[in-house]
């Protein structure tokens, strides 16, 4: 087994058995240690365990309900943090929907020296957006990124104790998904960095295992919300994100603002 510096962590449902062997053939095939945490269920009605959210607060804060999949996908991620403050030590979260590339072992090393200095270091993106350059050429074939807005998505990034508290702090009540959330971080601060080319990727056909059959929550009660409404919440969130880049236009691997 080679070496690693940071726990990995897979996060998979208990029913999703012939994702957790594709998991484990991709993994071993690299040397890695790893384990598993089993995913809360939301389609078995696992969420409801939560307190951190209500679909009266989603409402009312957001512009739709969470589906029962995507609160089952935050409790998930919430668990993993808190483990990750509980042990002190920086973590790496994969999700089994997932193709991993034969660099991946490289790129944890990496991403174990940047998170020394950064709190949240992304290893995978389901969207192209724009970044500032951090750190060019101390890492090749890998770029040290800055993400304007956040790529989206869960698949897989390195958390630090520091930023695992902050996501905490500011997720006491859970009104957007866990993905969007993470991105929001004029939210709660932390700043999202990634190494482009992400050493793994997520095919976007791979069936999502949190999806809810039939017309969703969010579509039954999305009408709930007056379209302005909606709209204004959107556009605050637009402002606060090109406000906190402002603030905070380039922040250099030797000249952390945090």
């Amino acid at each position: 087994m080679k070496t690693q510096d940071m726990k990995l962590f897979v996060v998979n449902l208990e029913r999703s058995t012939d994702r957790r062997n594709e998991m484990v053939r991709q993994l071993n095939s690299l040397g890695l240690h790893y384990e598993f945490l089993r995913a809360i269920d939301g389609r078995a009605g696992e969420h409801t365990a939560f307190s951190n959210y209500s679909d009266d607060f989603c409402l009312r804060a957001w512009r739709r309900p969470l589906t029962p999949g995507e609160v089952g996908c935050f409790a998930s991620h919430y668990l993993l943090w808190k483990r990750c403050v509980d042990q002190n030590e920086p973590i790496v979260v994969l999700e089994d929907d997932v193709i991993i590339g034969e660099k991946f072992g490289d790129a944890l090393r990496i991403a174990s020296l940047i998170i020394k200095t950064f709190d949240y270091i992304r290893l995978c993106g389901v969207a192209k957006v724009d970044y500032w350059p951090i750190d060019s050429s101390s890492y090749p074939p890998w770029e040290v990124v800055r993400f304007r807005r956040g790529p989206m998505g869960t698949q897989c990034y390195a958390l630090s104790p520091d930023g695992a508290r902050r996501f905490l702090q500011y997720a006491e009540r859970w009104d957007l998904p866990v993905d969007n959330y993470m991105d929001a971080f004029w939210r709660h601060g932390v700043l999202s960095l990634g190494l482009l080319p992400f050493p793994v990727s997520a095919p976007r056909d791979i069936p999502s295992e949190i999806s809810w059959a039939g017309v969703s929550p969010s579509e039954e009660n999305r009408r709930k919300i007056w379209r302005p409404k909606r709209f204004a919440v959107r556009k605050s969130d637009d402002i606060n994100r090109i406000l906190f880049n402002v603030r905070k236009k380039r922040t250099l691997l030797n000249n952390v603002d945090r």
